[in-house]
């Protein structure tokens, strides 16, 4: 199993991010109520740093969660397959924890669907590439 697939497929899913609040970016600044002013205060290089490792390791997980399959050389290993395993861990476990705390903090669910489908999306791609990047780059 490559070690750099999951870094790869983690820099992917941060530019994913990029396109997806590039063309969401003023539905989301509404349901969270938050101004230009308001998000133009901060570190900017600080918050992509850490949002692009937040990424990484989460393709790690993608990444240790297939390797079974590659210990065996499972031949079904494919796109689709870690497309699979990366849209169950968006929708199992992203989605939902963000919907427990979204629920408490009394977040409109269009601001959660935003962010949820962004994460599915994201994971299922990262998935893919992690799935494939040993058979493709080896």
């Amino acid at each position: 199993m490559s070690g750099i697939g999951f870094v790869v497929a983690g820099i992917v899913f941060w530019l994913l991010g990029a396109i997806w609040y590039n063309l969401l970016g003023k539905q989301w600044q509404g349901a969270l109520g938050f101004t230009e002013e308001y998000l133009e205060k901060g570190n900017m290089a600080l918050k992509m740093g850490l949002s692009l490792l937040c990424m990484i390791a989460m393709c790690f997980a993608i990444h240790a969660s297939l390797g079974n399959h590659f210990a065996t050389d499972d031949p079904g290993q494919t796109f689709g397959h870690g497309v699979a395993h990366g849209a169950a861990i968006g929708v199992f476990y992203c989605a939902m924890a963000m919907g427990i705390n979204y629920v408490y903090q009394q977040r409109p669910i269009k601001l959660w669907l935003i962010d949820a489908t962004y994460q599915i999306i994201g994971l299922a791609v990262a998935g893919g590439i992690i799935s494939v990047w040993p058979t493709w780059f080896s």
